[in-house]
């Protein structure tokens, strides 16, 4: 047996219907979800084992993003979906597509980031992954917004509206950490994907004129791109969208760094986390110092901008020298640490998910408080539509 990639329709179908029966959800929602993905998903591909020449007993799919972190572009491999035939649990399939898998993001990813379902709870930890998202959940009772009738009017997205939704998202959510980039033919993706979810899509308007989308569902608003100028208006539209299906509340789950949210803080509101580290949506950095060297950048930023004066200590072999504000990263496995903590919790550390003190394994000297500047809690979130 080998690992290769799927290359066939034969083989893509053999997957699809491993897939479907092994998950614990509706077999023929998962032959229509799936299915969709496997052949719209832009880059995506599909890593295979078979015990014979037409039976697949494993398969794992896989998908190339952009993470935008403050900016600077990162290469992203997406885990989704990884199934093993149930005659075929103990054998080595499942170390072989691992094995494909992880030279595979060797070759080719900063970091790789999975949507893990619950059966998947705990399956990752062992190889370094954490849970790097709080699903922030940002309530607000309707009684508290705006009773007075938007101006708004909204109408479902055409490809007409693409170039609009496309930068609108990017104004969004270019202060928010967890957010895929997404071009053209992602968003033509999407837009045909939200149609097999029960969701609504909506494109805002004031009079004749793009003002802004949300993606709702129930109570929850799950995606929002909202001009600057009508934050205001956008707050009414919700408001009386939720008065109108008989809610007493909306649920927004756009992270704390979304504008809408920023703007919404004047009212009164509760804010609920969930911090999952063996499952969720989990992470890793394939190497933590070669990564710390592409967002060095962003780092002295933080370090100017703060006024910080020169610094200069180790965290986990990790030199950070600042001087005359510029940054030096270096590796230096023969100096004493400053800082350590456990290697795996590199990501909770760089995605802002915690303070640093709550790394397990902790110790610091007097650069504790160097270290909080320099990688501030960022309430990082996966959007929606982005959860492959």
């Amino acid at each position: 047996m080998e690992a290769r990639y799927a290359s066939t329709s034969d083989e893509f179908e053999g997957a699809l219907e491993l897939f479907s029966k092994c998950f614990p959800n509706n077999y023929f929602e998962l032959q229509n979800l799936i299915g969709f993905q496997l052949n719209n998903a832009p880059n995506l591909q599909c890593i295979i084992v078979k015990d014979q020449p037409s039976t697949i007993i494993g398969a794992m799919l896989i998908y190339d993003r952009i993470l935008s972190y403050c900016k600077i572009d990162c290469n992203v491999t997406g885990l989704s979906y990884f199934a093993i035939h149930p005659k075929h649990q103990n054998d080595s399939a499942s170390q072989l597509i691992k094995k494909k898998l992880f030279e595979y993001l060797d070759n080719n990813s900063d970091i790789s980031v999975g949507i893990a379902r619950k059966v998947m709870d705990n399956y990752w930890f062992p190889y370094g992954y954490r849970g790097f998202t709080n699903f922030c959940h940002i309530t607000y009772p309707l009684h508290v917004l705006p009773m007075s009738k938007s101006k708004l009017t909204a109408a479902s997205p055409t490809e007409n509206d693409l170039p609009f939704i496309s930068n609108s998202y990017s104004d969004s959510y270019a202060s928010s950490l967890g957010a895929l980039k997404r071009d053209n033919i992602l968003w033509t993706y999407y837009l045909k994907k939200y149609v097999k979810y029960p969701v609504n899509f909506e494109v805002l308007f004031h009079g004749q004129q793009s003002v802004g989308y949300l993606i709702i569902q129930g109570n929850l608003v799950l995606e929002a791109g909202i001009e600057s100028e009508f934050l205001r208006e956008a707050t009414k539209f919700i408001a009386s969208y939720m008065r109108g299906g008989g809610y007493h509340d909306v649920i927004f789950e756009i992270g704390q760094q979304h504008p809408l949210i920023v703007y919404l803080s004047q009212y009164e509101h509760s804010i609920s986390s969930r911090f999952v580290w063996n499952g969720g949506h989990i992470i890793k950095i394939h190497s933590v110092f070669l990564f710390l060297k592409k967002i060095s950048q962003v780092i002295q930023l933080r370090s100017v901008q703060s006024n910080l004066k020169d610094y200069n200590f180790v965290c986990n072999s990790i030199l950070f020298l600042f001087k005359n504000d510029s940054l030096t990263i270096e590796f230096v496995g023969d100096q004493e640490d400053n800082i350590s903590f456990q290697k795996e919790e590199w990501p909770k550390l760089i995605f802002g998910v915690v303070e640093p003190k709550y790394l397990i394994g902790f110790k610091a000297d007097k650069n504790e408080f160097i270290l909080n500047v320099l990688f501030p809690k960022m309430s990082p979130q996966i959007p929606w539509l982005d959860q492959f």
